[in-house]
């Protein structure tokens, strides 16, 4: 299996997002792809200004960062025909580690011999360590890897590099500073939830209309998601676990 495989466009999904915050980058990271992959970028010394092709959301689990991710994905791929790529961070740390920065290396290299592209890391926690840590020298090996390629990204390279992790404290102070854009997708607040939970019945066909959550252990999207999920696959008509209004 390849360490870097193309996204088929057909799977890489645009998805409604809730709060302003999280529209904000959004469009911060569309406007990075713009100025990537411009045939005629405007007069201005972006190299100065380190602004790289690089992107890091990070945050808890089930808040969005990845539909962020689908959603630029998308928009480089209409806009600017750009493949898509993941990288396999679970495959480039193998069980015989010596081979982990080697992976690594043929991955981005391949990922550089394209034209134009997208490339995404979910988890990229999982390629680099703080150096303060007392961690063996090959992970560290694969975070210079990862530093160099990403000082290679320049303005005029026509390719992205869009990353998320769960755990921002473990990723290299080195490393942050090469991101061009770099910003935590907070916790939703109650009123985002509701919203969220609305559409959910929407689409799960349930009478009602949701007023409040304040009361539930809901937290973040996929937190609404499992609830309706679980009532789905009760068969139930309304979910218990929200006050609702009826319709």
């Amino acid at each position: 299996m390849s360490l870097l495989q193309r996204i088929d466009e057909k799977l890489i999904s645009t998805y409604d997002l809730f709060g302003n915050e999280v529209h904000r980058v959004e469009q911060q990271i569309k406007g990075l792809i713009d100025i990537m992959m411009s045939d005629n970028p405007a007069d201005v010394d972006y190299d100065f200004f380190d602004l790289h092709g690089t992107v890091l959301l990070y945050g808890i689990p089930g808040i969005g960062k990845t539909s962020v991710m689908s959603n630029c994905m998308n928009y480089a791929l209409d806009q600017y025909g750009a493949d898509c790529y993941e990288l396999m961070s679970s495959n480039i740390v193998e069980a015989d580690l010596g081979k982990a920065t080697k992976n690594l290396s043929d991955a981005l290299q391949e990922f550089e011999r394209e034209e134009k592209g997208i490339l995404f890391i979910d988890e990229i926690d999982r390629l680099c360590v703080n150096r303060k840590n007392d961690e063996i020298s090959e992970l560290k090996r694969m975070l210079i890897e990862l530093m160099q390629f990403f000082d290679r990204q320049k303005a005029a390279n026509k390719k992205v590099i869009l990353c998320c992790t769960n755990v921002f404290e473990q990723i290299d102070g080195a490393l942050v500073r090469r991101f061009a854009i770099c910003e935590e997708i907070g916790t939703p607040t109650k009123e985002e939830l509701v919203e969220f939970a609305n559409v959910c019945m929407e689409k799960a066909k349930m009478a009602g209309r949701i007023i409040d959550i304040s009361n539930s252990s809901i937290n973040t999207f996929d937190d609404v998601k499992k609830s309706f999920r679980n009532s789905l696959l009760m068969h139930s008509d309304r979910n218990d676990s929200f006050i609702l209004e009826e319709a």
